[in-house]
């Protein structure tokens, strides 16, 4: 996820991780908790409407759409605000660009941008900093898209198959935990020769 601005408009990447929200530049737990009060502990929330939402407490529950609840909403901000920050911004017209996973690319990306996009004009506080979001799309993609055509021309291929690792975690070979976001491509054998076997 690069950052590429279009016309004042910024194109911002999202990946919504039942485990972690991912950004360019920016990563956290996927938790949201609601709450009608200001928490008292707690700094890292939005603050949207009427309601506060802490943030990164928890992941999310699995569930089989994202868009069952408003929690992928008020993710979706608090990613929005974490990387306008990183770029010092907090006024922006963007073009959100995210993935869906392979199996759900055709069957819920136009509900997932319905979603994103049901409301494009954000004003709302993250952070207990205040940030305005003029929504001017956005654009579905299949996850690992980018990994495969970043390759060029891949001339005998027969298969390409992208394995995303939930929740960030792999065990390595002594059996423990490593906290990596992994996506691999497996190619055909003469693929395999060409780019792994040198």
């Amino acid at each position: 996820m690069q950052k590429y601005n279009n016309n004042s408009k910024v194109i911002i990447g999202l990946d919504h991780g039942y485990g972690n929200m991912k950004t360019a530049h920016r990563v956290f737990r996927s938790g949201v908790e609601y709450s009608e009060q200001e928490p008292i502990v707690s700094t890292n929330y939005v603050k949207y409407k009427n309601g506060y939402y802490v943030i990164g407490e928890s992941h999310l529950v699995y569930q089989g759409k994202k868009t069952e609840s408003n929690d992928f909403l008020i993710l979706t901000m608090a990613a929005l605000a974490e990387e306008l920050k990183f770029r010092g911004l907090h006024d922006a017209n963007v073009i959100l660009a995210v993935g869906l996973p392979l199996a759900w690319a055709k069957s819920q990306s136009s509900d997932f941008k319905k979603y994103l996009m049901q409301s494009t004009e954000l004003n709302y506080d993250y952070r207990k900093e205040h940030y305005h979001v003029h929504l001017c799309g956005a654009e579905i993609f299949p996850q690992g898209f980018a990994a495969i055509c970043n390759k060029g021309t891949m001339q005998g291929i027969i298969m390409n198959c992208l394995m995303t690792l939930w929740n960030d975690t792999m065990p390595n070979k002594h059996g423990k935990i490593e906290k990596w976001m992994i996506t691999m491509s497996i190619f055909d054998k003469e693929i395999r020769r060409i780019y792994f076997m040198k």
